[in-house]
């Protein structure tokens, strides 16, 4: 484990280049500095999540550490373990993607992180980003990603480094799509197919923007909107889980039907849908980020 904490954010746009509809890092497009923070943007703790992307991930506003394990929440959610489990984390000290998102004064925020432990590995490397929508994989022109964007980078130790990208979309947008996923993938120079991804799948439950999340038997639905904003009939220190079945399979997209729902008790600060119990019997698209994997 680490011996101490580094987390020193700065607002900079790194160069980057566009190539083949993906980031190349490191090469001679012309750096910018990116526009003012958005007024959501209050860190607390200063750990690089903002306070409204903590309560969404139940994190603690305060400490940069909720768990005490000399990790930062912001290195632990962007190499995918958990910053609320003292015994849950980082290991092998590779690359790593996450993705989140969160709902303020009617803007999705898609917000993708990028853990590299050597900075030296980040020029040559490429990101590639898209969407799922009705089944099929849509590549995204990276350089949409920066309207009215901000990249953060905060520093991981000595040589460590991570990048967090947070996308502003319309609200009415993605609650117009419904069901869509977000992905990116990331490959270190020389690498000849993906070596790790990440996904976003999103579902609009009672005109809610939530994430699905993975869980050992089904998935779960997590509120992309910090709670005071929620409708007061969503019951708090719940969540909806759902046991699902996956009916198809096309490439990395799962299709999978909810054979049972329900609001069960949890001790992070999120909130169950009223009509959790009526998505048995749904169907859903997820991106499998393992399936984007080598292809």
């Amino acid at each position: 484990m680490r011996d101490s904490l580094s987390a020193k954010p700065s607002v900079i746009l790194p160069a980057l280049a566009l190539a083949a509809g993906s980031f190349l890092f490191g090469q001679s497009f012309q750096p910018d500095t990116l526009a003012a923070a958005p007024v959501d943007s209050l860190d607390l703790d200063n750990d690089g999540l903002v306070d409204v992307q903590e309560k969404i991930l139940a994190t603690s506003l305060e400490h940069v550490d909720s768990d005490q394990d000399r990790f930062t929440d912001l290195e632990e959610f962007s190499r995918g373990t958990d910053p609320l489990d003292g015994l849950d984390y980082p290991g092998a000290n590779t690359p790593s993607l996450a993705m989140t998102g969160r709902v303020v004064d009617d803007v999705f925020k898609a917000v993708t992180a990028l853990y590299v432990p050597h900075e030296s590995m980040v020029p040559h490397s490429t990101i590639d980003f898209g969407i799922q929508y009705a089944g099929m994989l849509i590549p995204i022109n990276p350089m949409l990603l920066f309207v009215g964007a901000q990249l953060t980078t905060v520093d991981v130790g000595t040589t460590g480094k991570i990048y967090l990208l947070e996308t502003p979309v319309p609200e009415s947008v993605v609650l117009a799509l419904g069901n869509v996923g977000l992905y990116a993938t990331y490959s270190t120079p020389g690498a000849t197919s993906v070596e790790h991804a990440a996904t976003l799948n999103l579902f609009v439950v009672n005109g809610i923007i939530a994430q699905v999340v993975s869980t050992p038997t089904g998935s779960s639905y997590r509120p992309l909107t910090e709670g005071p904003d929620l409708p007061a009939t969503w019951s708090p220190a719940q969540v909806c889980v759902q046991t699902l079945e996956t009916v198809g399979v096309i490439g990395p997209i799962l299709q999978q039907e909810v054979i049972d729902a329900s609001c069960q008790q949890v001790s992070a600060d999120s909130y169950c849908p009223p009509d959790c119990v009526n998505l048995v019997g749904s169907t859903h698209d997820v991106v499998d980020p393992i399936g984007l994997i080598g292809g």
